[in-house]
């Protein structure tokens, strides 16, 4: 029977110890890697999370929101009380031209005007952001781009 020099079994068993170690790490990495993609995206307390932006939707996407989500508020910022008591896209829509009345609101804010140019979002939505703790949304297109796809509009007091 033929033995194995003293050193080569040292150099095996070093060999082996490196293996061993290398498949703990990557086993590791592994489990750490499925557990956080898998972590929720919000902090685990539930606790409201301020908004940090906002986003154009397009009237297709808004209909289905409305439809899906009671956690929904409408706030029309068209210039004229009147684009918006002939033509509101949702009866429990307000009319409201000041952000600051929706501080610290928790519903997912859709904010629509009647000619829908980001121009005109701009300071509302900005004023919104860190100050409300939903997501916020404005209508692509505003109320006539929703008109001209057939959604439904109302007569709004």
């Amino acid at each position: 029977m033929v033995e194995i020099p003293p050193e080569k079994k040292q150099s095996k068993k070093l060999e082996i110890s490196i293996a061993v170690v290398l498949i703990a790490v990557v086993l590791i990495a592994v489990i750490f890697l499925t557990f956080y993609n898998n972590a929720p995206a919000q902090n685990t307390n539930n606790e409201p999370v301020l908004s940090t932006a906002y986003e154009a939707i397009e009237p297709k996407d808004a209909y289905n929101l409305m439809n899906k989500s009671e956690n929904l508020l409408i706030v029309d910022i068209s210039t004229c009380k009147c684009k918006w008591t002939a033509n509101c896209i949702n009866l429990s829509s307000i009319w409201d031209h000041n952000p600051k009345n929706f501080y610290n609101e928790t519903r997912d804010i859709l904010v629509c005007d009647y000619y829908g140019k980001e121009t005109d979002y701009a300071p509302f939505c900005n004023g919104l952001v860190n100050h409300t703790y939903g997501k916020i949304f404005y209508l692509k297109g505003g109320t006539t781009a929703w008109k001209q796809l057939g959604f439904p509009t109302y007569k709004c007091k």
